[in-house]
């Protein structure tokens, strides 16, 4: 057995049994853990978010059935690809694919999120993956990303604002008028679940994200409790622990968003796995070359994981010690495939 694959069965051997141990005592807890209230600071989010009027109840403006995609053509795990065209309050695009798988084993969705770098087409190898193993899948692009390249979009007192490039910072004028950009990046996940709800039969929707696809899974888990189990992949780490590189991350994760007052990445993560048959598994490359790696940090991570536990939450960390790479490895798709085949409990 190499180095490598003994270090991995160490991280699948730790995952398995430190939540067990878990409930771990209170002294691991400040008195604002133990004083949390997910309700409360659920509400404080949604109400930023959007405008203490809950969660839309859009669905996508136009559902295409049976399209092709040049990334998964002679696809033998397909039976067909539904388009969905979606827009956000802002004007601003998603077009995300609907999977349907021939082998529909499972009876669960996965909404597959790619990261900064482009179309669902870099993710097809993943994706592909999960429809052999009898999931449906919905995969998503970023705002500016792939198909969602847009050379305007709405501001809120209905002006148009044209941009130029497309970096996510062009979203900062949205706030000048004290509302949230965040919607722009979850709000086709929320009108995606709403689709499927409305039109499917899944037991389960879990959700699983690369990199700036990891945040988005983050952020959507917390505010759309439809997410039953989430898998960000390299998507994050809290403010306290990050490097020089990270402190200066892409415009959503920046620590002048107002969102990050109102609910901190402990709580986010609390609130992606707080509620009846909803887990969370934060996923890091231990030696990642981007961003958000492990190495180094695993007994500060076990710490926050710790705090969040005692939020009777079900949160855990997973170390991918075989991926040297930014990316989500063979071995983190056998990981989750193996945990959601052995979840119980439906939606």
């Amino acid at each position: 057995m190499s180095n490598r694959q003994f270090k991995a069965l160490v991280s699948v051997f730790l995952f398995l049994i430190l939540p067990v141990s878990g409930c771990l005592s209170n002294e691991h807890a400040g008195d604002d853990e133990l004083d949390y209230d997910a309700d409360e600071n659920y509400s404080r989010l949604i109400d930023w978010l959007y405008n203490n009027e809950g969660l839309p109840n859009d669905m996508p403006s136009n559902v295409l059935l049976n399209v092709t995609h040049p990334a998964f053509n002679n696809n033998s795990y397909i039976e067909r690809i539904d388009e969905l065209n979606i827009f956000t309050r802002f004007n601003t695009p998603s077009i995300a694919y609907h999977f349907i798988p021939k082998n529909d084993s499972t009876n669960q969705l996965i909404i597959f999120h790619q990261g900064h770098g482009g179309g669902i087409e870099l993710g097809a190898e993943q994706i592909s993956y999960f429809l052999s193993k009898g999931f449906a899948v919905i995969g998503y692009a970023m705002p500016l990303r792939g198909p969602n390249v847009v050379d305007s979009f709405s501001l809120p007192n209905e002006t148009i604002h044209n941009i130029s490039t497309t970096k996510h910072a062009e979203f900062a004028i949205i706030e000048q008028f004290n509302i949230s950009a965040i919607p722009i990046f979850i709000d086709p996940i929320i009108q995606g679940i709403n689709y499927v709800s409305a039109n499917y039969d899944y037991s389960r929707i879990s959700m699983v994200g690369l990199s700036g696809g990891g945040w988005t899974t983050v952020m959507s888990s917390a505010v759309d409790h439809r997410i039953s189990r989430s898998y960000p992949v390299a998507g994050s780490i809290p403010y306290d622990l990050r490097d020089i590189k990270e402190i200066n991350a892409d415009f959503e994760q920046n620590l002048n968003r107002t969102v990050y007052s109102i609910a901190n990445y402990v709580d986010l993560y609390t609130l992606g796995s707080t509620g009846e048959n909803r887990t969370q598994t934060q996923i890091f490359n231990s030696v990642d070359p981007c961003c958000y790696y492990s190495e180094g940090r695993e007994s500060e991570i076990y710490q926050y994981r710790d705090q969040i536990v005692n939020r009777n939450a079900s949160f855990n960390v997973f170390f991918d010690t075989m991926n040297d790479g930014h990316e989500i490895s063979q071995n983190t798709l056998n990981f989750i495939t193996y945990d959601l085949l052995q979840a119980e409990g439906p939606l």
